[in-house]
């Protein structure tokens, strides 16, 4: 289920979070809900809603925000969704984006609904590591 009819994402993005989806749903919850997706510059100059188009992440077409039905985003992080996501997105190539311990490192408040595919390798590894996008350091070997 989602919001809007029309959201777009990567290729790649999309195949791993169908994925993912169908095993939050499966495992944990039904009432998983995306809400947000690709935003496209038209639309980020309109909203303008402190985010400056061009360089808002949505435009990637690999960020993404989840809800879990009937419940505030200030509640999301207390639901079994949340909990789900956190565990187990790493396996299909997301990370949180925006973690609450982070907040120093990525410069942008706690956010427990926004999601970003970076990959496979790189979620495990920044998983495993514990650390934010921002901090990743790629392995020159």
């Amino acid at each position: 289920p989602r919001v809007k009819y029309s959201m777009y994402l990567q290729e790649e993005t999309y195949d791993n979070l169908l994925e993912m989806y169908r095993a939050c749903y499966n495992e944990c919850s039904k009432e998983i809900v995306l809400t947000k997706t690709y935003i496209s510059y038209d639309v980020a100059l309109l909203e303008n809603k402190g985010i400056v188009a061009g360089y808002n992440e949505y435009q990637l077409g690999s960020t993404i925000d989840f809800q879990k039905m009937d419940i505030s985003v200030e509640d999301f992080d207390q639901t079994d969704v949340f909990q789900w996501l956190v565990n187990h997105c790493y396996e299909y190539g997301f990370i949180l984006r925006y973690p609450a311990d982070k907040v120093q490192v990525t410069g942008h408040e706690y956010s427990p609904t926004t999601f970003r595919y970076v990959g496979k390798d790189i979620a495990f590894k920044l998983h495993e590591q514990n650390l934010a996008l921002e901090e990743y350091k790629v392995d020159k070997e």
